[in-house]
């Protein structure tokens, strides 16, 4: 084989071996519908990049009680049991500390039809010890004694050797045991996972990704690895939400937000100076367009913004004044619809890449008051209107 047919070959096999993380809950599906007639699957990723959040997501939403083991953090009698001798019998008996799903037959005779999944976390960064006992876990579905439920599945996670978190190189008996997935960093993943009531982000942090998402101009592990300096911040995914967006909720205004000094500080240390400079900005130039409220009010007439970072600033916005009352709503929808140009809008009554961030933030709000439901049923009647 020639050397080009070669490199080809290699190139393909990585494109073919890589998942987004949209793709973890169809993977999952997957596997647990083949149940133990495949093999487990190994989700390889970049820190921050939502695996674990995918996968207790996935397990809540299908019947899964979820048995979190963070391998790193654990000593071999964590998963193997505290020994016990038995004299009777001169053995050692090995008594698990109950954080395991190890019993007889099936969980979900005993447990309301609920499932168990353990979830082997940072597989990769384990000790030998602990990551001897993971593989036999892995290989047995036991540990001496200890026999996990016939109804359990198992998922594990970790990172490479080359993403520079301390984690050894997989070994030929885990690449044989399991079902790799290298998985890539998704700007679209994290915002639909951020898009659930349960985990949802600051409508800033939102805009500046979704923004991200339509310009291909980055937003997520924008640093390489190989050039990191070992003491930046990192915009993962979970700067984004963990950090940067919590920090946001703190304030109670936009203004106050931009009044702060240390405000460009805050987000550099989050997310690191290079897209730290660029979200403040993207803030500061959306707020800059003018007052959001006057723009409501005249929400057929006013003037919008050309730039498509601004735009999705001004987007951002209207979620929080969204929430008023059914005309405010309304007005919001239709301002939403004007940030995209006539010529690029969908034909018919569909929906524009604004008017869905909108009303998917509106239908996903978390307070649950008289007027969120008031304007919750405008969302979906609105929605449901636009789209038939």
């Amino acid at each position: 084989m020639s050397s080009k047919s070669s490199s080809s070959t290699a190139l393909f096999n990585q494109a073919a071996n890589t998942v987004s993380t949209e793709d973890i809950p169809r993977i999952l599906s997957i596997h647990a519908a083949a149940s133990r007639s495949m093999k487990p699957p190994l989700i390889l990723g970049l820190p921050g990049s939502s695996k674990t959040e995918q996968v207790a997501a996935w397990a809540a939403a299908n019947g899964y009680v979820m048995f979190t083991c963070m391998l790193p953090h654990l000593g071999v009698q964590d998963l193997k049991g505290y020994g016990v001798p038995d004299r009777e019998a001169n053995v050692m008996r090995f008594m698990p500390n109950g954080e395991l799903p190890f019993g007889n037959g099936k969980y979900a005779d005993t447990h309301g039809g609920l499932k168990p999944l353990l979830f082997l976390d940072e597989l990769t960064n384990a000790s030998v010890p602990v990551f001897n006992c993971a593989l036999q876990l892995i290989n047995d579905r036991c540990i001496g004694d200890n026999v996990l439920f016939e109804d359990t599945l198992i998922i594990a996670a970790g990172n490479t050797a080359a993403m520079r978190t301390g984690s050894n190189k997989l070994t030929a008996s885990v690449a044989d045991r399991m079902s790799i997935y290298n998985v890539r960093p998704s700007i679209n993943g994290i915002l639909k996972w951020m898009s659930h009531e349960d985990n949802r982000g600051n409508p800033w942090v939102v805009a500046y990704l979704q923004a991200n998402a339509q310009t291909g101009e980055g937003g997520l592990w924008t640093t390489k690895l190989s050039e990191w300096n070992g003491e930046e911040p990192l915009d993962s995914a979970r700067s984004y939400h963990k950090g940067l967006s919590a920090y946001l909720n703190q304030y109670g205004s936009d203004r106050e937000m931009l009044g702060d000094a240390l405000f460009p500080a805050f987000c550099a240390a989050h997310v690191g100076c290079s897209a730290g400079t660029k979200f403040a900005e993207f803030v500061r130039l959306s707020v800059e367009v003018g007052d959001i409220d006057d723009m409501i009010q005249d929400a057929e007439n006013c003037s919008v913004p050309e730039n498509p970072s601004i735009k999705w600033g001004v987007a951002a916005r209207l979620v929080s004044r969204a929430a008023r009352d059914e005309d405010t709503f309304g007005k919001c929808l239709v301002l939403a619809r004007r940030l995209t140009p006539v010529s690029m809008r969908p034909s018919g009554k569909q929906f524009t890449a604004f008017e869905t961030f909108l009303t998917k933030a509106v239908v996903t709000a978390n307070t649950r008051t008289a007027t969120w439901e008031s304007w919750r049923k405008a969302a979906l009647a609105s929605s449901q209107s636009m789209t038939s």
